[in-house]
């Protein structure tokens, strides 16, 4: 009976000293689901939560820098347009500008040209960032011609919630759709698996045509690049004395084309022809109230984007909390216990050795 005893006790100082030891070694309490069924059930959630919202942050991030180069782009069109008004402003009238400056000028405007569309191209991490879907291919080429599409890339930014992260070209040089309200948008059901992703995928391609889209807005007078002359949007028309005159054509009622107003001004400062240079002043003013109309679009995707940050990460340290609240072992706590526990085990052996004395009739048996 002694012996039963005896045994059952040191099984069980052995059983806790090799728990503490454990628990000592990975500092965490729960290290099994029997050890808390309960407490390992809310550790899962808060993991698979906290999880949620790395995924979540990263997502920000590849938008966030998007998003940023998009403004970057913005901001130089804007100050380009700024320019080439100046420059409109002095060559408006006969008495600060001649045949010369204005021919000077018009040098100075092609370069702008050039500028734009170099910046219509501009990339992020190998992508278009004007190019709507079509990240992959050229947007525009000198002549100011739009290759991309209207798609706005959708990215995830909480559960259910989706924001765009580009400005289709159509959008900013070409003023189209400009004050469609478009961002935040909550879906009602997020894609489940790779099939119905794709789906939603194909579904919005189905939504936006390039050859559609491009065809019916710009198949009608879209400058070729080349000599002032050739990529002119003007056309000619008889006074009553007999002279020719240029007149520009009609501003498109979706917006103004940057291109265009470039390509216009540039012409009526070759032709030194004043009447042009001073309605290109009025189609610059439209022209900048667009992009500044684009950029305001893109800051408040990117105000969105800082808040839904600024959230996750305030859940992203509750989530770690709760996890360590639950799972996390207290080191002084279970050192003094191992501590006890050892000593309890070394009485335990001593008592029993004492109890246990072996006798004659033990040897005899």
């Amino acid at each position: 009976m002694n012996y039963n005893k005896v045994n059952q006790s040191i099984s069980k100082n052995r059983e806790q000293m090799h728990e503490l030891q454990t628990q000592s070694a990975s500092m965490k309490k729960l290290n099994r689901p029997s050890d808390d069924p309960v407490g390992m059930t809310k550790v899962m959630s808060s993991k698979s939560e906290l999880q949620g919202a790395n995924q979540y942050l990263k997502n920000l991030d590849v938008a966030r820098q998007f998003i940023t180069a998009t403004d970057q782009a913005l901001d130089e069109l804007t100050q380009m347009l700024v320019r080439a008004k100046e420059l409109a402003l002095s060559q408006a009238n006969d008495a600060s500008a001649s045949a010369d400056t204005r021919k000077a000028v018009a040098l100075e405007i092609s370069q702008i040209y050039d500028h734009a569309v170099q910046v219509a191209n501009r990339k992020q991490n190998d992508r278009f960032i004007f190019g709507g879907y079509m990240t992959t291919r050229q947007p525009f080429n000198d002549g100011g011609d739009y290759a991309g599409d209207k798609g706005e890339m959708m990215i995830e930014i909480s559960k259910g919630t989706y924001i765009p992260m580009n400005v289709p070209g159509n959008m900013i040089f070409f003023g189209e759709d400009l004050a469609r309200v478009q961002d935040p948008r909550t879906s009602k059901e997020s894609p489940m698996n790779v099939k119905e992703l794709a789906e939603n995928v194909k579904e919005a391609r189905e939504k936006y045509t390039p050859e559609q889209d491009i065809g019916e807005m710009h198949d009608d007078n879209v400058p070729i690049r080349g000599p002032a002359s050739v990529r002119a949007t003007m056309t000619s028309n008889k006074s009553l004395d007999g002279k020719q005159e240029i007149s520009p054509n009609p501003i498109p009622e979706y917006g103004e084309n940057i291109f265009k107003t470039l390509a216009h001004l540039e012409t009526g400062l070759m032709a030194n022809d004043k009447s042009i240079v001073q309605d290109s002043i009025d189609r610059l003013d439209k022209s900048i109230d667009q992009v500044v109309l684009g950029r305001a679009k893109v800051g408040s995707r990117a105000n969105q984007l800082d808040s839904t940050m600024q959230t996750l990460y305030g859940t992203s340290f509750t989530e770690k909390a709760n996890i360590s609240q639950i799972e996390d072992a207290d080191a002084f706590e279970i050192f003094s216990d191992l501590s006890k526990n050892d000593n309890a085990l070394k009485a335990t052996l001593a008592s029993s050795a004492k109890i246990l004395q072996p006798s004659l009739l033990d040897f005899l048996r």
